[in-house]
């Protein structure tokens, strides 16, 4: 095992596009080590990681332990030779930072969680996949097969370079491939291999345009983008669609019957099924990676919108003014502001036709917010119906009502305010808040007082059901807020006119004559029933006669019940006795030797036993006989087997 700890001697030199699973399978291939496990451990310092997958871990163990030249750093291991390129880009920086930092660290068992994938329904499961041509071509050049990262990367079904389907690996549960290494057309993968079954061209195509665009994404490596910059690129091309409503508001409906033509003949397969199978498609991911994002949204589904949107990943990403991409390393540029109605009518309406934003927006079709928001970017005055400061005689007078209890509307009609100014008035004054709560507490509690008084007072007849039901509000208001008082106003309770005859009692006599006799029957019952013998303990008995809970509960009353099931009941010791005699009596019924130690072996009991089980052997065995103990010689021959000799004078 020392020669584990060693480092490696070199490595070999990556491929185009290859998986930083399949280098440490070259270098397994080429050097002399025996099994995985001591590979795994002489690159990695551990013999149990987790290989086969696109988000690895380990990787500043790996660089310390391997020739420099072949990576400069753990980040140009990660962008090249792993799938982490491919979730960069629609993830916050936050959370593609920690997750960095797991890939490099001694475990990634976490990252996956912790980047949405198993919550999505594209599911977070490494699957190994290759191309048949792909390989043959490795073989020619290189050769040796070996995985590509583009072939691993989710919804990735076809080649992106020959359109063919690609070979999927499938191990059964129990497999360890988890923690080997293996290449694509070697021995391990054997047995293994199955073909994606495709149905038409059609299908084929879809998912080359998909597998393209998923390369793209992978190759460019790409920083953490703006989730609003994303959203704001899928609003500009869906009203440019016209999927958007006049305040740039998207139809979802819409959007969502397009795309689910669109990919029609790919929502049979797995992958896609989970995606497109909503019935309410407002709560599906579509709608959630056009609104304000929240959380971070797996890869495969911006590539299904790019897909069908866009022509290319690069279009997505860099568009210039005539629609064509530009280079790929041109950064994406912010999204720019939209006009979504005409700011020389606004400035119409509200300038020299004196309108409210409110009648704007009506006859514009958009929020009165986002008519105040662009008359401030572009300078629009407008014109406000009540100003913002009153005089101070107006907001004493508010005070004074606010603190009395009276209404907001009556409020604001007699002193022409609004809601909002009076609300931030008694934010402003706690204290006079504090006063008019209790004013309309009193004011209600009167109310509701005088709404009950008023009904006993018409209809003294009617009882509390009545009440409740003739004046259900004031009953609940009361009852929850002045429940002593309701008490003491309602009338009495009416007594019940049905009079109750009292049950008889129960038969405990006939119940415990019943109970005994069953413990009776049962007890015989388990003496002589065949096969391995029951212990007759007390609750076994009470337990198959059907009353151990009541014997248990009310012992007292059943007294000829607990001196049977005391009478039945078997001790330990007794229940050894009972085996022995059984065994004893079976041995000679087969015609075998009953011998203490054959008769102990068969009846379960071991050496440590009591004096009394011991001499009932004994006895069984006939080293004891009902007159006393056997002589010397006697017990001797008996126990060796042989019949003794017979006394002399008998």
């Amino acid at each position: 095992m020392t020669r584990n700890r060693v480092p490696a001697p070199f490595f070999p030199a990556p491929l185009p596009d290859e998986l930083l699973f399949s280098i440490i399978s070259r270098y397994h291939l080429l050097s002399v080590n025996r099994s995985s496990r001591e590979t795994l451990t002489q690159l990695v310092c551990t013999p149990h990681p987790v290989t086969f997958t696109g988000l690895p871990s380990r990787i500043g163990t790996l660089l310390s332990r391997t020739p420099s030249g072949w990576a400069d750093s753990a980040a140009a291991v990660i962008d090249g030779f792993t799938l982490f390129p491919y979730f960069r880009p629609f993830l916050p920086a936050s959370q593609a930072g920690n997750a960095l930092n797991l890939i490099v660290g001694p475990s990634a068992g976490v990252i996956k969680t912790g980047l949405g994938l198993a919550a999505s329904r594209v599911g977070a499961a490494d699957i190994p996949r290759y191309c048949p041509l792909c390989a043959e071509e490795d073989v020619s050049a290189w050769g040796v097969s070996y995985w590509h990262r583009a072939h691993l990367l989710p919804g990735g079904l076809v080649c992106h370079r020959h359109g063919v389907e690609l070979v999927e690996v499938r191990f059964p549960p129990e497999h360890p491939y988890r923690h080997l290494l293996f290449l694509p057309l070697s021995t391990t993968t054997e047995g293994h291999r199955k073909f994606i079954p495709l149905l038409t061209d059609h299908q084929r195509r879809l998912l080359a345009a998909i597998s393209r665009n998923s390369q793209e994404l992978l190759h460019l490596n790409l920083p953490s983008l703006s989730r609003s910059w994303v959203r704001g690129r899928y609003l500009e091309r869906l009203e440019t669609m016209g999927m958007t409503t006049g305040s740039g508001t998207v139809r979802q409906g819409e959007l969502y019957r397009f795309l689910k033509a669109h990919y029609s003949a790919i929502t049979c397969l797995p992958t896609f099924k989970r995606l497109f199978s909503a019935e309410h498609y407002e709560y599906g991911w579509i709608a959630s990676m056009l609104h304000t994002p929240r959380k971070s949204t797996h890869p495969l589904k911006h590539l299904l919108l790019i897909s069908a949107l866009f022509s290319s990943v690069l279009d997505f990403l860099s568009p210039d003014e005539s629609g064509e991409p530009k280079d790929k390393e041109t950064s994406p540029l912010p999204a720019k502001s939209r006009s979504i109605f005409d700011l020389s009518l606004l400035s119409h309406m509200v300038g020299e036709e004196k309108l409210s934003l409110q009648r704007a927006s009506a006859i514009l079709g958009v929020s009165v917010t986002t008519l105040s928001v662009a008359a401030q970017q572009h300078g629009i005055p407008l014109a406000r119906k009540r100003p913002k400061r009153h005089p101070a005689k107006t907001e004493r007078e508010a005070l004074r009502r606010l603190r009395k209890g009276c209404p907001l509307p009556e409020i604001c009609q007699d002193l022409n305010l609004s809601v909002v100014h009076l609300n931030r008035l008694l934010r402003a004054h706690p204290k006079i808040s504090c006063h008019r709560q209790n004013s309309i507490f009193r004011f209600e509690r009167r109310r509701h007082r005088n709404a009950l008084q008023e009904l006993i007072t018409r209809s003294p007849a009617m009882g509390r059901s009545q009440i409740r039901k003739a004046i259900p509000s004031t009953w609940v208001w009361l009852y929850r807020h002045d429940a002593a008082w309701l008490k003491s106003t309602l009338p009495p309770p009416l007594h019940p006119t049905t009079t109750f005859v009292a049950m008889p009692r129960a038969d405990w006599k006939h119940r415990d004559a019943m109970a005994a006799a069953a413990v009776r029957e049962t007890a015989r019952l388990l003496l002589e029933k065949d096969g391995k013998p029951v212990r007759l303990s007390r609750s076994t008995l009470a337990r198959a006669a059907g009353i151990l809970s009541i014997a248990e509960k009310h012992p007292e009353l059943l007294p000829e019940t607990s001196r049977c099931l005391g009478l039945y009941s078997e001790t330990v010791e007794d229940f050894q006795i009972r085996r022995v005699c059984l065994c004893s009596r079976n041995l000679r019924e087969k015609g075998l030797p009953a011998l203490p130690w054959q008769i102990r072996r068969a009846a379960g009991l071991g050496i440590d036993i009591s004096p009394r089980v011991q001499e009932i052997i004994e006895r069984v065995a006939g080293v004891l006989s009902p007159e006393g103990l056997l002589s010397p010689d006697e017990a001797k021959e008996k126990k060796s087997g042989r019949d003794p000799a017979p006394k002399q004078g008998r």
